[in-house]
């Protein structure tokens, strides 16, 4: 477990993290990967997701072929075939990428312009899907538009006062 930050490390780390990425695992709901600095964990008993950080925020991850400098990787798990079963994205995984997706944006200054899945980084730079690339990804795709208006409504409830910070991190 990276050791966790605070508000004064994140805010001194601000002038060098510029853009956040979303991804998806292709795993199970609980298979995290350390490439990733934060992984959305699914428990299917209790209908809870909840943010692991698997990687400090200050190193760089291998995350997006070549975009990983100065980017904090998101990655919610599942859209894995586990014994046959599909573990797609739920719900609470998507609300709890948000907010934290938010809450980083907010203390670290990052536009929500400077937020997208991996599929719009790699298509920016010429390997997405269709490329033929050895490293294309699909990765969040379909659930970008969602992701992003509900970042857009948690960063709105931040900025503008009208929430605090959940803390949704072990980051405090």
């Amino acid at each position: 477990m990276p050791t966790p930050l605070t508000i004064a490390a994140l805010t001194a780390l601000a002038p060098l993290i510029d853009h956040e990425t979303w991804h998806w695992t292709a795993g199970s709901w609980t298979q995290t990967f350390a490439h990733y600095h934060f992984c959305i964990v699914f428990d299917v008993k209790t209908g809870k997701a909840r943010a692991v950080q698997t990687r400090s925020i200050t190193e760089p991850g291998a995350h997006v072929y070549k975009r990983n400098t100065g980017n904090i990787g998101i990655s919610l798990c599942g859209m894995g075939r586990i014994a046959g079963k599909l573990h797609a994205i739920q719900e609470p995984q998507i609300e709890v990428a948000a907010k934290l997706t938010a809450e980083l944006a907010h203390l670290l200054s990052i536009q929500l312009a400077d937020v997208h899945d991996h599929a719009h980084w790699a298509t920016t730079d010429g390997y997405g899907p269709g490329s033929g690339h050895r490293e294309t990804r699909v990765d969040v795709g379909t659930y970008e538009p969602i992701l992003r208006a509900k970042t857009a409504w948690y960063l709105d409830q931040l900025k503008t006062g009208k929430a605090k910070r959940e803390h949704t991190l072990a980051l405090y």
